[in-house]
C-alpha cells in the first residue's frame, strides 16, 4: 500500500491522497479523473489518472487527445465512407440482377451491405438513383477494360481482339447485361439523367474508329465505315448469344457457352466482323 500522503503524480500541480479525498477547495473547480480497479473520481480542468496501484499518470485537458477520440480524422472518414458506398452497390448490384428494379428490397440490399437502411438513403435518396449508379459502375468498368486492352497494331487482328474481348466480358460479367437489359425494359429512364463523360461513353467509339482508320491506311478496310454501326454488329453478335444460351439449349440442344461450341462461336462472329469491314480483295 503506499502512504498516505505520498504524492500522485510529478507535475506542475502535486496532489497527496489525503488532499484528494478531502476534497481541498483550492483545487476546485479543477477536474481530477481517478481511474482505480472499481473507483472513478471527476473534478474540472485537469485530470489525473491513476491505472494501477503501481503507476499514476497526470494529463491536461488543453492537450490534443488523440487516444479514445470519438472524431476520426477527415481521411479516415473519407475512407469509410468510400468503403460503405462500395458495399451498398455492390449489394445492390447483387439485389437489382437477382430481382430487377421493382422487385428489389432496400432492407434486403442494407442486410447485404452490412449497413442500415437509413444509411443507404444517405447515400442515394431513392431506389431509381441507386440503380442508376449500379449501372454507370457497370458501364464504367467495362469502358475501362476496353481502354486497358493491348491491342496489335495490324488492324485485323485488333478487331479479332476487340470482338473476343467483347464475347469473353459478356460470358463472364451476364450481370451487365441483365442491369442493361433492366434499364431497357425501363425505357433508359434512368441513364438518361447520368452525363456521358461518367460512364466514358466515347472511350468505344473513339478505339474503333483508331482500328479502322488504320485499316483504310493501309488499304485492308472498306473506306468511310460507321465505328459506331460496326460496334453495335460486334456488340449484337456476343450480346445475343450469351444472352439467349439457355433458350438456345432448349431449341437446338446445344451450348454455346461450353467447349467447343464456345470457340466455335466467337470464330464464326470474327469472321463476319472482318468481312463486313475488309475489302473484297482481302477477304
Amino acid at each position: 500500500m503506499w502512504g498516505h500522503d505520498q504524492p500522485l503524480c510529478n507535475s506542475n500541480v502535486s496532489v497527496t491522497k489525503s488532499e484528494v479525498f478531502s476534497g481541498v477547495k483550492r483545487f476546485y473547480p479543477a477536474r481530477f479523473k481517478i481511474h482505480f480497479p472499481v473507483t472513478k473520481m471527476s473534478m474540472r480542468r485537469k485530470k489525473m489518472i491513476w491505472t494501477s496501484p503501481q503507476r499514476t499518470e497526470c494529463m491536461d485537458s488543453d492537450k490534443p487527445q488523440t487516444q479514445g477520440s470519438n472524431k476520426a480524422p477527415y481521411g479516415a472518414h473519407a475512407a469509410r465512407t468510400l468503403r460503405t458506398r462500395k458495399a451498398i452497390l455492390a449489394a445492390a448490384a447483387g439485389e437489382f440482377v437477382a430481382h430487377g428494379l421493382e422487385g428489389a428490397n432496400m432492407e434486403a440490399i442494407a442486410n447485404a451491405a452490412g449497413v442500415n437502411k437509413a444509411l443507404i438513403y444517405r447515400h442515394f435518396s431513392r431506389k431509381e438513383l441507386l440503380f442508376r449508379h449500379v449501372l454507370e459502375d457497370a458501364y464504367r468498368a467495362m469502358r475501362d477494360a476496353e481502354e486497358a486492352l493491348d491491342m496489335p497494331a495490324d488492324p485485323v487482328a485488333a478487331l479479332d481482339c476487340l470482338t473476343a474481348f467483347t464475347f469473353d466480358y459478356y460470358c463472364n460479367n451476364q450481370s451487365f447485361l441483365t442491369l442493361v437489359g433492366i434499364e431497357n425494359l425501363h425505357g433508359g429512364e434512368n441513364i438518361r439523367e447520368s452525363e456521358r463523360d461518367i460512364v466514358h461513353a466515347e472511350n468505344i467509339s473513339r478505339m474503333v474508329a483508331g482500328i479502322l482508320q488504320r485499316g483504310e491506311n493501309a488499304g485492308l478496310f472498306r473506306p468511310g465505315l460507321d465505328p459506331v454501326e460496326l460496334w453495335l454488329s460486334i456488340s449484337n453478335l456476343c450480346w445475343a448469344t450469351v444472352s439467349t444460351v439457355h433458350t438456345i439449349r432448349f431449341t437446338f440442344e446445344r451450348d454455346v457457352l461450353a467447349e467447343p461450341a464456345r470457340s466455335a462461336r466467337l470464330a464464326h462472329i470474327q469472321e463476319m466482323v472482318r468481312r463486313y469491314a475488309l475489302l473484297p480483295n482481302h477477304l
